[in-house]
C-alpha cells in the first residue's frame, strides 16, 4: 500500500495494523484465550489464566533465542513488566524450543529477561495461539485481559505497552477493536480487488465493498482509517481501479471528523477534491494543510502539490 502514511496517534489504529487483511483465521479479537500448556517454566510462573480472571492483564508473548527481533524485545517487555506489576500485568514468554536451550539463554539473561519464562508443551500452546490466528512469525504477543480474552495481538516492540495503559484506565474497549479489526480486514480485500484489471461485475464488487468501508469506517468514527482508505485509492501506485469519487466521500468524512485540523487529512481531502475536477476548492484546501503543517520537510511537499493545483487553475482557465 502507499508508503505515505498521516500522523495520528489513535490507539486502535496503530495497534490494530497487525490484522491480517483479507486473511482467513479462526481467531477472533474478543474470543476467550486458551489456558497455557506449559512442559516446563523456566522462571516465574506457574501462571494460570483462569486463575487471573477479574483482576489480571497477561501477555502471552512467542519468541526463541535464535530469533534477534525476539532478543531485542526482551529489554522492553521487561521494562514492562516492572512498570505494571503492580497494576496487575503479568508477562510470559512462550518458547518451543528444548527446556536446556531457554534455561541456559535465561539463566545468561538474568536480571535483563525479568518475567515469567515458559516452554511450551510439544507445540500445544503455539497452536492454540499461533496457528489459530495465522501468524507466520516471531516474536508476537498476545494481551488477554481481566475477562480472559485476547483483546489484542501484535509485534511486542509496537503497541503493547499504549494498550497496556489504555486497558488500565478503561479506555481499551474490545467491540471497537472487533470493528477497527473488521474494517483493516474489509480494506485489505478492497486492495487486493483495486490492485487488479476488473470486469465489470467485478467492478461492481468493488464498488459496493466501499460503500460498505464508507459505512463502518465513518460509524466508528475513525478519521485515521477514512484518510487511510481515501489516501490508498488516490495514490497507491498498485491500484489499477481508482474510485475518485469513493475517496472524495472518505475523504470529506475524514476531514469533518477531525475537524479540518489535522494538515494530512486536509491534504488527502485537497486530493481528492482536484481528482474530481474541482481544482479551486482543492486550492484553498491545500493551503489549508499548509497552515496547519508544522514539519518543514512536508510543508515543502504540500507547496508542490499547491503549485500543480495552481498550475492546473491557470491551464483550465
Amino acid at each position: 500500500m502507499s508508503s505515505r502514511q498521516p500522523c495520528l496517534t489513535a490507539v486502535l489504529v496503530l495497534t490494530l495494523a497487525v490484522s491480517l487483511a483479507g486473511a482467513s483465521v479462526a481467531g477472533q479479537l474478543g474470543d476467550q484465550a486458551p489456558e497455557l500448556r506449559v512442559a516446563e517454566w523456566v522462571k516465574g510462573g506457574p501462571v494460570t489464566l483462569a486463575e487471573g480472571k477479574g483482576k489480571t492483564i497477561f501477555v502471552v508473548e512467542f519468541w526463541a533465542t535464535w530469533c534477534p527481533p525476539c532478543r531485542d524485545s526482551i529489554p522492553h517487555l521487561t521494562q514492562l513488566q516492572k512498570k505494571l506489576k503492580d497494576k496487575g500485568v503479568v508477562i510470559v514468554g512462550v518458547s518451543l524450543e528444548e527446556a536446556s536451550t531457554v534455561r541456559e539463554f535465561v539463566e545468561k539473561m538474568g536480571s535483563k529477561m525479568d518475567y515469567a519464562v515458559a516452554v511450551d508443551d510439544k507445540g500445544t500452546t503455539s497452536k492454540r495461539y499461533l496457528q489459530a490466528w495465522g501468524i507466520e512469525g516471531i516474536p508476537h504477543a498476545f494481551v488477554v485481559d481481566t475477562e480472559g480474552r485476547i483483546a489484542w495481538h501484535g509485534h511486542p516492540m509496537g503497541q503493547l505497552g499504549e494498550v497496556l495503559e489504555a486497558m488500565l484506565s478503561g479506555e481499551y474497549d474490545v467491540r471497537t477493536a472487533q470493528l477497527y479489526a473488521r474494517a483493516f480486514e474489509l480494506i485489505g480485500n478492497y486492495y487486493e480487488l483495486a490492485t487488479r484489471s476488473l470486469n465489470p461485475d467485478e467492478k461492481k464488487g468493488l464498488s459496493a465493498l466501499g460503500a460498505r468501508i464508507l459505512d463502518l469506517t465513518t460509524g466508528i468514527k475513525s478519521a485515521e482509517l477514512l484518510n487511510a482508505f481515501a489516501w490508498m485509492i488516490l495514490k497507491d501506485e498498485e491500484i489499477r481501479e481508482r474510485d475518485f469519487e469513493l475517496a472524495l466521500k472518505a475523504g470529506k468524512a475524514a476531514y469533518d471528523l477531525s475537524e479540518g485540523k489535522v494538515a494530512a487529512v486536509v491534504d488527502t481531502y485537497a486530493w481528492a477534491l482536484f481528482e474530481n475536477g474541482r481544482v479551486a476548492e482543492a486550492i484553498e484546501m491545500e493551503k489549508s494543510a499548509l497552515d496547519l503543517c508544522t514539519d518543514e520537510e512536508e510543508k515543502a511537499q504540500l507547496r508542490k502539490t499547491l503549485e500543480l493545483f495552481e498550475q492546473k487553475a491557470e491551464q483550465s482557465g
